[in-house]
């Protein structure tokens, strides 16, 4: 796992064009989501929650792993994703601890997030983290049906 860190992320609207342009194409890359810069630059991002980058040595963002405060107990993941070449290396599993432990630092105890039901390799990682399928929702992406997923930090 050397050379790479996650690190406290900053609101979107605070990062370069470069950094979000990287984000929108890892997104698209690894979830098949295209986000407009502007719709990532108004995410609710929030450190409190526990948001991250998961940057290299050479400052080239790897992972994104940004959530939002719903209220005082609950955040909501709205993103989550490595760089194909870093999955599998346990930069998830850490980046979801740190996570979990800066959002429960802020009295935060529950997470919930959505998930398409296509992403087997995502529903384990967070089935393994002790979350468990809620709902289905059955128009959330685009022609694909989506499961929402929730559980104690």
């Amino acid at each position: 796992m050397s050379g790479l860190s996650w690190r406290g992320a900053k609101p979107p609207s605070s990062l370069s064009v470069h950094h979000l342009q990287r984000i929108q194409h890892l997104i698209a890359l690894e979830t098949g989501e295209n986000y407009h810069l502007s719709n990532l630059r108004r995410l609710p991002v929030a450190k409190t929650a526990g948001s991250l980058l998961l940057w290299s040595d050479e400052e080239r963002i790897e992972g994104v792993l940004w959530a939002m405060n719903i209220d005082h107990r609950t955040i909501r993941v709205i993103g989550f994703c490595i760089d194909k070449q870093f999955q599998r290396m346990g930069h998830g599993s850490s980046g979801w601890k740190q996570m979990g432990e800066i959002a429960k630092s802020s009295g935060r105890t529950f997470v919930y997030l959505e998930v398409k039901t296509d992403n087997v390799a995502a529903i384990k990682f967070y089935r393994k983290n002790g979350l468990i399928a809620t709902g289905v929702l059955s128009t959330y992406y685009q022609g694909e049906s989506g499961l929402l997923m929730s559980g104690d930090l």
